[in-house]
């Protein structure tokens, strides 16, 4: 056996193992609209994590921006903290 053959097995289970996870979770997320701009925040951050930056630069680019946007426009609309 080659050296590090097992070990490369191994790998491919636990990827095997969490691509099937992943592919329940994102059956799982919301699919109705948001009911606040903290969940918009996070639904944008679910989606900065599902591009693939190298097959689509300017998509997640766009949405990591919005996401930043939207997360300093909230803090501005947020009182001051005392």
């Amino acid at each position: 056996m080659l050296a590090g053959a097992q070990e490369l097995r191994d790998i491919d289970g636990m990827l095997e193992l969490l691509l099937e996870q992943r592919a329940v979770l994102l059956e799982a997320l919301p699919k109705q609209g948001a009911t606040s701009l903290e969940e918009v925040i996070a639904r944008l951050a679910v989606a900065e994590q599902l591009i693939w930056t190298d097959d689509h630069l300017q998509a997640q680019a766009m949405i990591a921006g919005s996401r930043r946007d939207l997360t300093a426009l909230l803090g501005e609309r947020r009182p001051p903290a005392r």
